[in-house]
């Protein structure tokens, strides 16, 4: 079999540029008769003719983990071989066929240079069995745009007019990241739109700005050849010249290695640990690189720095609809050009593929106070104050005052304190719940023994809450971030069963963000503002499950524990928490735990939806269906992934005049809460929420389920319990079943939960 190296397949043949316009995304360049909104996706159909034959090889691993070891192989592969190599579905993928010969020459080099990696990789075999699927051939056609040079070099000139110089030290850099889906069984690729700011200087040049090389710890950094970005975790005290010779060794990449080579002598060795990667998805094991090879990446926190404005820096990085599509359209000009991609979905054209709420039966309705039904979420808020809340706790009849201690970390705001307390009392009134502020303690030091302090006299008041009122950054010896002085007021009260409401310096002053808090902290106290109108019809409980990870101090790895969150039941208002703490090294939750987590006399013979924060693992689906079939119950089983999908767009034809026949343009506009792209009878990308800014879009979930649920019932389920949250200052994006399962779970590491396993008050808030 002949394979055409990749500077001659059909697949990869690029001509000069400029290259003209081609219209995926953008406007329409002729007249149309379209009169309705339409929907878009970023995901484009690719042309099967493009496709090259492809090769599987399977790796025998004695002892190692196979998906770190085929990530780092396929890298390796990609600098010593022709072709293009990455890992996907358990396989080494290639349109290159290599011999056995030529895989041994591999393998003997990083058995020498690389030992502890790959000595317990035995050998390399093709496996002539390997169906090649439509998700391995859109993974294949993502990963070569995403690594190799030519192409990248092209698809990178597209976007070059999108780039904004902030200063002269910053640069926002538009990057555009391919993704292999699946739609109906026909491969496609996702062109999905990012920014990144870059220093505009290597880590060579910024270290000799620094007064100490150890100042380099914890900077995000981009290595600029294969686009892998990560932060530093370690500045070695020796410089270049002593690890030049071990370096050239680790790397067989001709780019890495000229680098490496004209290092100079001096030059800093930095070690980086991989974050998210950008391209070729490597292992996330720490690397070593000499300073010169690295790009230097600033976070919004850092603006100030380098002389930017955060709030002008944020306007730049918000991308509305319009400027996304016209970006997603350079770069599908060029991947048109070539013919390797055809137009983007459209509900013009893909009918049944587009799917809007009244498609799967989703009305956003719920019942507050007197029954009374509020048909639009927006005015739920509105609705409350008229009705007041669905159900009251019977603790607090109406009348009866709920009893507020006050922890004041803020001593320098008393203007802003005492007209946010006002503010508070008056909206909680009108809510039919009065407040009474029952003692207050100042913090002047903000130290665990001054804390614990204040609240021991605030607990003596008899207080239903604590009201904490927090600095943005508090201050011991040293400075503690935000989330360590919200974390150290949780520890001392939630342990206590204490509710508490935790409020910053900067939203005192915020006065379209009372009415949220006073829901929060209403909702602390067990009462319940508002439930869902209709219940749901497949199924009787919804549980969300998760796993929370925190680093070992001392050894490789993680320990993990898992937490159940919300629990909705149809024949109850009020969401129920659950936390159990069980140390688990891994990812996958083991079949006992499972069956801790659904104990046969709360959940025989019911129908229960479950929501994975993310996708399940291993055996968790077996194992649960399993323990259905022994206490008589139904697992429905459904993942919400919130990071990797294609973005929607609505568009809408407008006119340039009245005349008959005259040009149209395009208005690229937010898509609505609810609407979704089908891929399959069982996945499907959901638009859950809306951000605050109409100039930025949306990032759907990918909602993935098991039959016998349909990605309908899937889809209502999980877009009917984004209603349900309560004082929230912005709409979450995920369901109360998965929204706090992390803050849950990761409070429960730290030891911080409430005294009972299970409850119904919503201590994470």
């Amino acid at each position: 079999m002949h394979y055409e190296t990749p500077e001659h397949s059909p697949l990869f043949r690029l001509t000069s540029f400029p290259v003209p316009s081609v219209p995926d995304l953008t406007v329409p360049q002729t007249p149309v008769a379209i009169t309705m909104p339409q929907l878009k996706i970023e995901l484009f159909p690719i042309n099967p003719a493009k496709i090259p034959p492809l090769v599987a090889y399977m790796l025998d691993v004695h002892g190692g983990e196979p998906t770190e070891l085929g990530t780092r192989l396929a890298c390796r592969c990609n600098d010593m071989f022709p072709g293009c190599w990455l890992w996907t579905e358990h396989r080494l993928v290639t349109n290159h066929a290599v011999t056995e010969t030529q895989f041994q020459q591999l393998l003997s080099s990083l058995w020498k240079s690389m030992p502890t990696i790959f000595g317990c990789v035995h050998a390399i075999q093709q496996d002539s069995t390997f169906q090649v699927s439509a998700q391995v051939q859109a993974d294949f056609v993502a990963h070569y745009l995403s690594t190799k040079a030519k192409v990248r070099k092209h698809m990178l000139h597209s976007l070059a007019n999108y780039h904004q110089k902030l200063s002269e030290h910053l640069t926002i850099r538009r990057i555009c990241t391919p993704r292999g889906w699946v739609v109906d069984g026909r491969p496609t690729i996702a062109l999905s739109m990012t920014s990144e700011i870059v220093v505009n200087q290597n880590l060579r040049a910024y270290a000799r700005q620094l007064a100490d090389p150890e100042q380099l710890k914890g900077l995000l950094v981009l290595d600029r050849n294969r686009k892998c970005k990560g932060q530093i975790v370690d500045v070695y005290k020796d410089r270049a010249s002593a690890h030049r010779e071990r370096l050239l060794n680790l790397t067989l990449n001709h780019v890495t290695r000229t680098l490496i080579e004209k290092a100079e002598d001096d030059e800093l060795v930095v070690q980086m640990r991989p974050g998210k990667a950008l391209a070729n998805n490597q292992a996330k094991k720490p690397l070593d690189y000499v300073a010169s090879a690295l790009q230097v990446v600033a976070r919004v926190e850092d603006a100030s720095q380098f002389g930017v404005k955060t709030q002008a820096l944020l306007q730049r990085l918000r991308l509305s609809p319009e400027d996304r599509s016209q970006m997603i359209s350079a770069v599908a000009a060029v991947l048109r050009r070539i013919e390797l991609i055809q137009p983007a979905f459209t509900s013009e054209k893909h009918t049944s593929s587009f799917l809007r709420p009244a498609d799967y039966d989703f009305v956003p309705y719920v019942l507050v106070g007197g029954n009374h039904l509020v048909k639009e979420e927006m005015t739920v808020l509105a609705q409350l104050r008229r009705y007041g809340f669905y159900q009251r706790s019977a603790a607090f009849p109406e009348g009866t005052p709920i009893r507020v201690g006050l922890l004041l970390g803020v001593p320098d705001h008393r203007l802003e304190i005492r007209a946010f307390l006002k503010n508070l009392q008056k909206e909680c009134h009108v809510f039919k719940f009065p407040l009474r502020f029952v003692g207050h303690a100042s913090l002047e030091l903000f130290t665990r023994a001054a804390l614990e302090r204040a609240i021991g006299y605030l607990k003596e008041q008899q207080p239903d809450i604590i009201l904490a009122l927090l600095p943005e950054r508090v201050r011991e010896q040293i400075e503690l971030s935000r989330d360590e002085g919200y974390l150290s007021v949780k520890d001392v009260t939630v342990v206590r069963g204490i509710p508490n409401q935790v409020v910053y310096a900067a939203t005192l002053s915020k006065t379209d963000a009372v009415p949220n808090i006073a829901l929060g902290l209403l909702c602390k106290v067990g009462n319940v503002p508002f439930r869902l109108a209709e219940p749901l019809q497949y199924t009787d409980v919804v549980v969300g499950i998760d796993i929370a990870r925190m680093n070992k101090a001392r050894l490789a790895g993680s320990m993990n524990t898992l937490a159940t969150t919300h629990i909705y039941q149809n024949s109850e208002p009020a969401l129920k928490y659950a936390v159990h703490q069980v140390l688990i090294e891994g990812e996958t939750i083991p079949e006992q735990t499972l069956q801790q987590f659904f104990p046969a006399e709360q959940f025989a013979g019911l129908r229960v939806l479950v929501h994975r924060d993310g996708w399940f693992r291993g055996n968790e689906r077996a194992a649960l269906k399993a323990w259905g079939q022994q206490i008589g119950a139904t697992f429905f089983l459904v993942e919400v992934v919130k990071s990797g999908a294609p973005r929607l767009y609505h568009w809408m034809p407008v006119s340039d005049g009245q005349q008959k026949g005259q040009q149209q343009f395009c208005q690229w506009l937010q898509p609505a809460k609810g609407s979704a792209f089908r891929l399959s009878d069982q996945a499907a990308f959901l638009v859950s929420s809306l951000p605050p800014f109409k100039k930025a879009t949306p990032y759907p979930l990918y909602i993935r389920a098991e039959a016998p649920l349909s990605i309908e019932h899937a889809l209502h389920s999980v877009l009917s319990l984004t209603l349900l949250h309560y004082g929230s200052l912005l709409a979450p994006r995920l369901p109360v079943t998965t929204h706090y399962s992390d803050k849950m779970a990761s409070l429960a590491l730290r030891g911080i939960r409430p005294p009972t396993a299970e409850g119904t008050d919503p201590y994470w808030i």
